[in-house]
This record gives C-alpha cells, sequence and structure tokens, in this order.
C-alpha cells in the first residue's frame, strides 16, 4: 500500500500529515478501515481516537503481541482500535469490552507553558508584590495583572532600569494611539495604585491622575412586574412545550423563580454548585459575587421544595462540584442563554419588551422593590429592616440600596409620605444612583 495519504507522506512529514486528518474526519476512518496491520505498523504514525480528538504518539509495536483471539476468554473479538494491555488483553483486534476510546495512553512530551508571564524588569519583584496584596485584600486582580505584565515588558525593553516612575514613562504607557479613553481611565486607576503602593515603601514615584473618566450616560430605569405579570410569566414557563434537545423544561422553572424569589443576579445562580446549597438550613452559598464577597442568602420553603425536587430528579447522581443550572454538556449554562428564553418567554406571556427592558436583571430589582412595600405596608420599622435588605442582596453599603427607596416611593405614591418621613436623608432629590448588573 502506498504510504502517501492525502498526498502528504506520513513518513517525511507526520505533523502535516495529522493536520490535513484533522480536517477530514470522514476521510480518515473510511481509510483507516482498509488498512492492514502491516499497512500501520509501517507507514502511518498511531493516533488516539477520543471524542473527534487526534492526539499522534508513539509506542513499539514489537510490545503488541500478534494474536488474533482475545486473551480474556468469553469476549469476542472486533476488528477495530487497539487493546489496552492494562485490561491484560494482548491483542491486536480489540474484544467488545475493550473499546477504542481506552486505547493506549499517549506518552506526550511535557510542553512549555506559555500561559506563564516571565518577569523581566527591576521592577518585577515589586510588581509581584503589589498583585499578591490586592488578591490578599479580596480582588480577582485578572485583567490588571495582565495589564502589568504588558508595563513589566514595556519597562524593561524601553531600557528603565531601578525602581521610579516618571510622568513621561506613565503617559507613554498609559495613553495609547488607537484606544479608547475607556482603556486609558482603567490604566490610569491602575497605575495610580501601583505608584501609590511604591510611595507607602518609601519610592519617590510620579502619581498620574485619573482624568479619563467616561462621562455617565443617562441611567436605565428597571422595569418592575407587576402581580399579575408575574403569574403569567411563570405560568408560560412551566408551560413551555417540551423540548429534547435541551434541558429547559426542568431548569427554568426553578431558575426564574429563583432570581426572583431570593434576588440573586444571573451570574450568581449560575455559579451555584450542589454543594453550595443546604436545604435543610434553607440557606444558598453565593461565592465570589460582585466585588469578590460571599454570603448567605436564606430561600423560602417553597423554593426549597423545588430545588430539592430538581435535585432528586434531574441531579440525582450528580457530583457535589456540578452546577444547579447545568448546560446540555454539563458545563455552567452560559448568560445569553438565559437571556434568549427569557425573550421567548416575555412573548408568550404578551410581555412587551423594547430596548429599556423588561431584562433579567429586573427580576432583582422587582424582588427588592416588592420587599420593601411588604415592610412599609405591614409597619416595619425600615431604619431596622434596610441593612437586612443590603446584606441579603449583596450590596456593599446603603448607596445601592437607597436606590430601592426612591424607586419603591415612585411608584407607589402612597408610601412616599411614609418612606420620605424616615429616609429624607437618604432618598435623593431627581437623579438615579443606578448600582448596574
Amino acid at each position: 500500500m502506498s504510504q502517501n495519504f492525502l498526498g502528504i507522506t506520513a513518513q517525511q512529514s507526520p505533523n502535516m500529515w495529522l493536520l490535513s486528518c484533522m480536517s477530514c474526519v470522514t476521510t480518515f476512518h473510511s481509510y483507516t478501515n482498509s488498512f492492514t496491520k502491516e499497512d500501520l505498523s509501517k507507514s502511518l504514525p498511531k493516533v488516539r481516537i477520543m471524542r473527534n480528538a487526534f492526539i499522534p504518539y508513539s509506542w513499539n509495536t514489537q510490545d503488541v503481541k500478534e494474536t488474533a483471539e482475545c486473551s480474556r476468554p468469553g469476549r469476542p473479538k472486533r476488528e477495530t482500535g487497539l487493546c489496552n494491555p492494562a485490561h491484560g488483553c494482548p491483542a491486536w483486534t480489540t474484544c467488545q469490552r475493550h473499546s477504542r476510546t481506552e486505547a493506549f495512553k499517549p506518552q506526550l512530551e511535557p510542553e512549555n507553558d506559555k500561559s506563564t508571564y516571565e518577569w523581566k524588569s527591576d521592577m518585577k519583584n515589586l510588581l509581584r508584590i503589589f498583585i499578591r496584596e490586592k488578591q490578599m485584600t479580596g480582588f480577582k486582580y485578572k485583567t490588571q495583572v495582565k495589564e502589568l505584565e504588558r508595563f513589566d515588558a514595556y519597562y524593561y525593553y524601553n531600557g528603565y532600569g531601578g525602581t521610579s516612575l516618571t510622568k513621561s514613562m506613565l503617559d507613554s504607557f498609559i495613553y495609547g494611539e488607537f484606544e479608547k479613553p475607556s482603556t486609558h481611565y482603567k490604566k490610569e486607576i491602575l497605575m495610580r495604585d501601583f505608584a501609590e503602593f511604591l510611595g507607602r515603601h518609601g519610592y519617590p514615584v510620579y502619581v498620574p491622575l485619573a482624568k479619563s473618566a467616561p462621562q455617565k450616560k443617562n441611567p436605565h430605569i428597571p422595569y418592575i412586574f407587576t402581580q399579575k405579570q408575574l403569574y403569567k410569566l411563570f405560568m408560560k414557563v412551566d408551560s413551555y412545550p417540551l423540548e429534547k434537545t435541551n434541558n429547559r423544561n426542568v431548569l427554568d422553572p426553578v431558575l426564574f423563580r429563583l432570581l426572583y424569589g431570593s434576588g440573586l443576579r444571573v451570574s450568581e445562580a449560575l455559579n451555584l454548585q450542589l454543594q453550595d446549597i443546604d436545604l435543610t438550613q434553607k440557606v444558598l452559598i453565593i461565592r465570589h459575587a460582585k466585588n469578590n464577597k460571599d454570603r448567605l442568602v436564606p430561600i423560602a420553603k417553597s423554593l426549597t421544595e423545588r430545588i430539592q425536587c430538581l435535585l432528586d430528579t434531574y441531579h440525582r447522581f450528580s457530583a457535589d462540584t456540578s452546577f444547579l443550572f447545568p448546560s446540555i454538556t454539563g458545563n455552567r449554562m452560559d448568560k445569553s442563554t438565559v437571556y434568549r428564553r427569557f425573550r421567548d418567554y416575555l412573548l408568550m406571556a404578551d410581555i412587551p419588551h423594547t430596548s429599556a427592558g423588561p431584562r433579567v436583571h429586573d427580576l432583582r430589582h422587582t424582588f427588592a422593590v416588592c420587599c420593601l412595600k411588604k415592610w412599609v405596608l405591614s409597619g416595619a420599622e425600615l431604619m431596622n429592616a434596610l441593612p437586612y435588605l443590603s446584606a441579603y442582596m449583596g450590596h456593599t453599603d446603603f448607596r445601592a440600596t437607597q436606590y430601592y427607596l426612591r424607586l419603591t416611593a415612585d411608584l407607589y405614591p402612597d408610601l412616599v409620605s411614609r418612606t420620605e418621613a424616615e429616609f429624607e436623608y437618604v432618598i435623593p432629590e431627581g437623579g438615579w444612583s443606578y448600582e448596574g448588573k
């Protein structure tokens, strides 16, 4: 048989041969099914096939005994794939129990980790200490690390030495010619923090000003659902036509009730794992939320029962690290999937959707407003109740929570006198202070 496959000689250029194979999966299978044992051992590099992934590796064909029968009795032989010696089967042809995906594990040479940056400049030790300090105070600091790596390379390749930050140096790094003002602003904040860090350690450096702050746009006014709209929305979620290609019929009734019933952000709900759910205490553990904060979120009995039902059915055999709301592949469900489905349910419930909303995040706003309305009507002391709402929703201070006070007063004029009497100094006059997603 010819050693030329798709116009490329395997022995002379195995890597190019492999790339060609990856673009012709069907053709590869049809060719390999016609190869004989001698062709495979002499001409072609060995390839492990698992989920259409092609991984080249080498073995010594002399280690495989040329027997036609499986050494494990009672296992009929197959003419595809190769046996795994770990199973005690040295045959060239495999038994039914030894599938192709259980073939020899590749002996790949270790590759250099190109994702690890090698710090170069005289600032490298101080930069790494600065990053460690930020991360220890609770900041994730991932995108900032990449920017500091670029600054380290800039400092090194432009010939700067020692420990100094000058105005001309920082201006050249911060204000790139083709960058947006928002990018300049982020660099200004980052380099200002680093300069202040150096100043605290006794280094005389220039501290840049944050002068590129983007102008605030007109804030978005949230959409607050009425109780009738919520009823229609959840009815359509529950009665959505059965689809066998995804898991929306099982997960969405719980997901959207959780967003409204607990006021979680979409990312917080999608990041929930089974180990974060304590149904005995009726508590959810929210990890690494906005501002990298963790918190405990109590949930109602009815919501607990729905989650318990989901665990008993869909997650009956799932691991503790599985996501509560996974994608069809088992990974974390994407936000875009939630948004797309939410639009479907709004359409079915005859709730108009415009550029102003409603959005999925408006379920969180509706939860907060309903809580405040219920407390006011029940005569609760808002001065005592407001800190609980702030902590429950994961706000860092009262400035985000006061936004809901103003919103509640605007939606329910009969509550204005009562809320402003107690929070006249808190509720701002005019304008909005939007907390964002």
